[in-house]
């Protein structure tokens, strides 16, 4: 069913996603927008997602180096996201072999604007030494909060 209105003040529901599968040691991530999957192993931190954001094609196409589109007014414009109504998205999936102990994380921009350098969230996780999914979430999103937590935060993790 596709939605539709004429009224310019109603916003098309929309969301940005990312969804992790894993089956033995292999990890199949699929996202749209700029919700974020990473794999974290000790201090180890990588990011497997593209953000589907203006940033991100204005430096890909050389437009703009990555420190001037991020001081821009359009530095947080997502340009591809799950629900919109005039346009096809393209959902963008990646695989790689994962290891025991590797932990699967999945988080929207609430969070990674917050611990937005390489590093940042394998450091936040392993200051405390939290050995469970549930308990390492919370410390996640109450460091947001703290922060501001001035976007939805949402994070999930799976430890391999």
């Amino acid at each position: 069913m596709q939605l539709e209105s004429n009224d310019p003040d109603i916003d098309e529901p929309e969301t940005t996603i990312a969804v992790a599968f894993i089956s033995s040691n292999q990890l199949t991530v699929g996202w749209v927008g700029d919700s974020r999957a990473y794999v974290i192993n000790g201090e180890s931190e990588e990011k497997l997602t593209v953000d589907d954001s203006w940033i991100e094609m204005v430096v890909q196409t050389g437009e703009y180096t990555r420190e001037q589109a991020e001081s821009h007014a359009n530095a947080h414009c997502v340009i591809q996201v799950l629900g919109m109504l005039n346009k096809a998205i393209e959902v963008h999936v990646v695989q790689k072999t994962v290891a025991k102990g590797d932990l699967v994380l999945l988080s929207t921009d609430g969070l990674w604007n917050y611990l937005h350098k390489q590093g940042d969230i394998a450091s936040m996780l392993n200051c405390c030494g939290l050995q469970d999914s549930i308990s390492m979430c919370k410390h996640l999103v109450d460091h947001a909060i703290a922060q501001g937590g001035h976007d939805n935060i949402t994070v999930a993790i799976a430890v391999i």
